[in-house]
């Protein structure tokens, strides 16, 4: 009688794998992925939950397997295509390689890079700002988290458009911004509503993908990228490192300055970005340690962070904020997307 392939194991892998390979002796190792087909297993069904302790996932090709729930302490990513990869509720502790790993979940989606779980002081220290943007405090941010390499451009916001119907206003829209833009331009006449029913199509045309709006914190955070100073270029920018102070009479392209440390293009500068968060005055009144985006404050207005090509680079810096109505759409406001891991 044959011994059956799968052993009674809660790790779908274990001596699967080993056989496997052995199987394989003589010849070029089989990728992950043969050896998963040669398994029969499923990427999406037999991986939530697992225990993949360890595993090297080195150069494989995993897009589209689900990992959520799974314990991927110690694995290494390193160089993995990871595009439309679920690690949802997954055990990440001593992950190696999906800081920094980029993909993109279909087509028509935004890239994404992965940046690093950490803390942070939000705000400005004494003698630097404006009263919102004291008293300064820690946020521990948990948990790596997926945030547009840069915000969202005309091209994306296009294909959004047609494949899901969203209407727009037609005086003044994203179509005819008032100025001269290419595709690899930041979409801008783009409102607070506009940027969730964007998020909410990622969701769905990705098969449940978390996507969402940055909170504020969480976009401060990937402003100063490791940098504690007024920008993340140091205490001062300069016209070769963002688009402000209306050089450019309107938009760049994303990709026409240099990225900050994390690889994350035009936080400062170019267009500002909604963030989840209602406004608020201050951050007295016990503001969020965690990241998350602020309960309270005022509903009525919706906070947009990083400065555009219109404004003076005081506004361009790591802690500066301005509120608007979410229903306000204008020639200097887009947004950037995050997506929970």
């Amino acid at each position: 009688m044959t011994e059956p392939l799968l052993p009674a194991s809660p790790n779908p892998f274990g001596t699967v794998l080993e056989r496997l390979i052995d199987m394989a002796s003589g010849a070029t190792p089989p990728s992950f992925r043969e050896l998963v087909s040669a398994a029969g297993l499923d990427p999406v069904r037999d991986f939530v939950g697992a225990s993949l302790r360890d595993l090297d996932f080195r150069n494989e090709d995993l897009q589209g397997f689900d990992f959520s729930q799974s314990d991927l302490t110690g694995a290494d990513f390193r160089r993995a295509n990871i595009a439309g990869m679920s690690f949802s509720g997954a055990d990440l502790t001593g992950v190696i390689g999906l800081v920094g790993a980029r993909f993109r979940d279909f087509d028509a989606a935004p890239e994404m890079i992965i940046v690093p779980a950490g803390e942070f002081l939000m705000g400005s220290p004494e003698g630097e700002g404006t009263p919102d943007e004291h008293p300064q405090h820690p946020v521990t941010i948990a948990n790596p988290f997926a945030v547009g390499i840069y915000p969202v451009i005309r091209g994306e916001f296009a294909a959004f458009v047609k494949a899901s119907g969203h209407k727009v206003a037609k005086k003044s829209s994203w179509r005819d911004p008032g100025f001269p833009q290419k595709d690899d331009h930041p979409v801008v006449w783009a409102n607070w509503h506009d940027a969730q029913a964007y998020v909410a199509w990622l969701t769905e045309t990705s098969g449940g993908r978390p996507y969402r709006l940055l909170s504020e914190a969480e976009w401060e955070y990937c402003c100063r990228a490791g940098t504690s100073s007024a920008y993340s270029t140091g205490d001062s920018i300069m016209p070769e490192q963002a688009n402000f102070g209306e050089a450019s009479k309107g938009t760049t392209s994303v990709l026409k300055f240099p990225p900050n440390p994390w690889g994350l293009y035009d936080m400062h500068g170019n267009i500002w970005e909604w963030c989840e968060d209602n406004w608020r005055e201050d951050y007295n009144s016990n503001p969020p340690s965690d990241g998350s985006a602020w309960a309270g404050g005022d509903p009525s207005s919706r906070v947009l962070r990083g400065g555009s090509w219109y404004d003076y680079p005081v506004f361009l810096r790591s802690a500066s904020g301005i509120r608007y109505r979410p229903d306000i759409r204008g020639g200097t406001i887009g947004f950037r997307v995050a997506r929970t891991l």
